[in-house]
């Protein structure tokens, strides 16, 4: 069945808005009513995770690993050269604090390269105890990449 239209399209009569100034209106999805129950809940949400953060950095982060186990107390590449002792503690300590053998491979890419011109020391010291001495491990003339440091108890 086809239908065609009866009269030509020019004919009709143009549409146009009763009130020419009207502007087109928008429901707004949050009404402004929300915003304030939106805002606290964010900011207790944001509350409530930096206390699970700072409660996690004092109770978990920050506690020294069980007697028996690594923990590392010094790592530095490039000491020999000037540079800030203990640049390389958070890796090694990442890897190693709290087991009883860690093998740490050395990785340049990680550390980055503190004095260009120089060539380097890696040195790492850890304890087996919170009394007992402390032991160290070290490589001189820049290590190749993935060398092996074997840290035990």
């Amino acid at each position: 069945m086809n239908v065609e239209p009866k009269g030509n399209l020019s004919d009709m009569p143009a549409i146009t808005p009763t009130n020419p100034d009207a502007q087109p209106t928008t429901k707004s999805i949050w009404p402004e009513r929300h915003i304030k129950a939106l805002t606290i809940a964010l900011v207790t949400l944001t509350l409530i995770g930096f206390v699970g953060w700072a409660w996690y950095i004092r109770e978990v982060a920050v506690k020294a690993p069980p007697a028996g186990t690594i923990d590392v107390v010094s790592a530095t590449f490039g000491g020999n050269c000037g540079v800030e002792k203990n640049n390389s503690l958070q890796w090694v300590r990442s890897a190693c604090s709290g087991k009883k053998q860690c093998d740490y491979s050395f990785d340049w890419r990680l550390l980055g390269n503190p004095a260009p011109r120089c060539d380097k020391h890696f040195l790492v010291e850890w304890k087996c105890s919170p009394d007992g001495p402390v032991l160290n491990r070290s490589m001189s003339k820049d290590p190749p990449q993935g060398t092996l440091f074997t840290l035990a108890c």
